[in-house]
């Protein structure tokens, strides 16, 4: 199985996982302009997604977002790239039926729709959507900074860290935000960064960043959310630097898994049948620094930890009856990794 990486570096690094043998090949790098930080993928077609998170692109304000296709030979041939409109673009998703891509922008606060053409390229921004707001930190959170977009059916969530709030829209044909009620108002102070859907249950959790804590959400029938709980993601007494980064549920949803930057650890949770409440399992050293991303590869066999400051993918052993994890003692490098993207049996150069 074929891995692209996004980082902070001017490169799309690019590795295979042998999921039968659990074997890393060395990973080739793709130049690109810089800070490609989070990918996505088209749902149909052989083209991924990326985010410049720059404060300026070709002179403009904003960053940018770019289209590359999966050529049969491995290389990642450039479809084009639009601005957003917004700095630092963080995080971008497509809608199901690949028409629209919307992009988070943290910084400036802005959220972007941009179009999907029938040949999977990007046009203009369509609406560059200001958020407004705030909340307690008197550091993170003096104004909004949207992190993570998640779609759930037609309706479309995000996080936005500074107001400590998931604000719901739902697209309109002409690509623009039209609030969709529901919002979810998360624990003061928190941040939330990343949100999450377990695979069957009516229910989510949100990674709160500057609490390094997850919150469960439980969605009623008409798409009111609700909070359920709150749990600290990190051990009892643990006083370094806290930050929560990245979440992941394996593919039956029974254990779901959290990064502790600073604390530089895997927390590990059990996720009850039938309410989606988690009891924590322990935390697993991440084996590098700051781990800001990792996933499970989807046969749930594996899971790759990506480690910004140690430029590393680490790969650990997932046992699929008992959440644990274990190192394999095998990493490839990479610079600045940030983002972990599986894109299939894609053949490379």
């Amino acid at each position: 199985m074929r891995w692209l990486v996004g980082t902070y570096a001017d490169v799309i690094g690019d590795f295979v996982l042998d999921p039968k043998a659990g074997r890393l090949s060395a990973a080739m790098l793709h130049p690109c302009p810089p800070r490609p930080s989070f990918l996505a993928r088209h749902p149909h077609q052989p083209v991924i997604y990326a985010v410049h998170e720059l404060q300026t692109w070709q002179g403009g304000f904003g960053g940018a977002a770019a289209a590359y296709r999966l050529e049969a030979d491995g290389r990642l041939a450039p479809l084009g790239a639009q601005g957003t409109g917004g700095s630092d673009p963080c995080h971008l998703a497509t809608d199901a039926d690949g028409r629209w891509l919307v992009v988070a922008n943290y910084s400036s606060g802005h959220v972007t729709s941009l179009p999907i053409g029938t040949d999977a390229a990007l046009g203009p921004a369509a609406e560059i959507l200001a958020h407004a707001g705030a909340s307690i930190d008197p550091v993170r959170q003096t104004h909004p900074h949207p992190h993570h977009v998640a779609w759930r059916g037609g309706r479309l969530l995000v996080s936005d860290l500074g107001m400590d709030r998931l604000v719901g829209y739902r697209l309109t044909a002409a690509g623009h935000f039209a609030p969709a009620g529901h919002d979810v108002v998360t624990p003061p102070g928190g941040g939330p960064r990343r949100i999450l859907f377990h695979p069957s249950l009516p229910c989510g959790w949100v990674l709160n960043e500057l609490h390094a804590s997850l919150t469960r959400i439980a969605f009623a029938p008409d798409g009111t959310a609700t909070v359920a709980e709150t749990v600290p993601m990190l051990p009892a007494g643990h006083e370094r630097r806290i930050s929560g980064a990245e979440l992941q549920v394996t593919p039956g949803g029974r254990f779901l898994y959290a990064s502790n930057r600073g604390h530089d650890s895997i927390a590990r949770f059990a996720v009850d049948a039938a309410t989606g409440a988690l009891t924590p399992l322990g935390h697993t050293p991440a084996g590098g620094a700051e781990p800001r991303h990792f996933a499970i590869s989807p046969c749930g066999d594996w899971l790759l930890v990506a480690h910004q400051n140690s430029a590393s993918v680490a790969l650990f052993a997932l046992d699929r009856s008992t959440g644990a994890l274990a190192p394999t003692g095998q990493s490839v490098a990479i610079p600045k990794p940030v983002c972990l993207l599986p894109i299939g049996d894609v053949p490379r150069a």
